[in-house]
């Protein structure tokens, strides 16, 4: 994550990675639709290539840029590595305790439910650990 943005892609093939995953993305939502078994997990393909090409194209945003002062986005940028960590224990909470999946409503509806739900408590947690002083070893304060 570190190095991605400091790298230089064409558009062309930035476009073409995001095009890639959306597609893949969709097959995979039709397929589950029709019943087949599909990992919408970070470590299937599709999910992965527009993930990287999404992170890179967001890297580079001048409109992110202008957002840059805005005291949200600051702690969420200051707080995203706790968020990366702590997500999937949210999820696995929901899903494998609670046994409640995305596709308990429409696929694409479950599946921005879930990625809602997923940020915000990871959010929320990552904010009050560092309000507690626990990030302190991370250099966070």
């Amino acid at each position: 994550g570190y190095y991605l943005p400091r790298m230089e892609f064409r558009k062309t093939t930035v476009a073409l990675c995001i095009m890639v995953g959306i597609i893949g993305f969709m097959l995979m939502m039709l397929s589950k639709l029709y019943g087949w078994q599909v990992s919408v997990n970070p470590d299937n393909l599709f999910v992965s290539v527009y993930s990287t090409a999404l992170f890179y194209t967001a890297s580079k945003s001048e409109v992110l840029e202008k957002m840059e002062g805005s005291k949200l986005i600051r702690s969420i940028s200051s707080l995203s590595f706790f968020i990366y960590i702590l997500h999937p224990f949210y999820l696995n909470l929901v899903m494998k305790g609670l046994h409640v999946y995305p596709d308990v409503m429409p696929i694409i509806i479950g599946e921005v439910v879930f990625w809602i739900f997923a940020f915000a408590a990871s959010y929320i947690s990552a904010f009050v650990l560092q309000k507690m002083g626990m990030l302190r070893l991370y250099g966070i304060k």
